[in-house]
């Protein structure tokens, strides 16, 4: 029984290498395949939308189940969960509750990093200056200070009034896409 165990475990594994380094003809439609059973329906709400894109490597793909396991489904569920009001117990969707997804891809690292986690920081308080540059996480141009602004408005505006400048509600707020 245990080596049955055991070459189920190795057989998982495999698959998940398979995955992430593309041999073994992975390709963005047996991932997909892949996804579902792995029940991604369960914590995304679109599964196919999340997984859309021809151009899409296995390890592009794999990434995008990755940032929305960490970063989008947590959020959106807590989110949504304000907005319900069960964060309070009360489950009568009281709670004001502002989203926003911040779409602007830095051209650092080639491109690599995109839209990366924490990359709205420096547009926050306005310290473009500081992450601008060869080694810079917003690269080496100048960022769109525009940009900065309307982020540091909305977050002043929040501060001061409860109103970032969007409507609320747990569907995030797209800005600098």
């Amino acid at each position: 029984m245990a080596a049955h165990e055991n070459s189920a475990v190795a057989r998982t594994h495999r698959r998940a290498a398979v995955v992430t380094v593309g041999h073994h003809g992975a390709t963005p439609v047996r991932l997909r395949a892949r996804v579902k059973r792995l029940s991604i329906g369960a914590v995304h709400p679109r599964p196919d939308e999340l997984l859309a894109g021809a151009d899409a490597t296995p390890g592009q793909a794999l990434t995008r189940v990755m940032n929305e396991l960490v970063f989008h489904g947590p959020s959106r569920r807590l989110a949504q969960a304000h907005a319900d009001g069960s964060s309070v117990g009360t489950g009568t969707g009281t709670g004001r509750t502002y989203a926003y997804d911040f779409g602007w891809r830095s051209p650092a690292c080639g491109g690599r990093l995109g839209a990366c986690h924490g990359l709205e920081l420096p547009f926050v308080f306005d310290t473009l200056a500081t992450a601008t540059g060869p080694t810079g996480l917003l690269g080496p141009a100048d960022p769109p200070q525009a940009l900065a602004d309307r982020m540091r408005d909305a977050w002043v505006s929040f501060a001061r009034d409860g109103d970032p400048g969007w409507p609320s509600g747990p569907d995030p707020h797209r800005i600098g896409a």
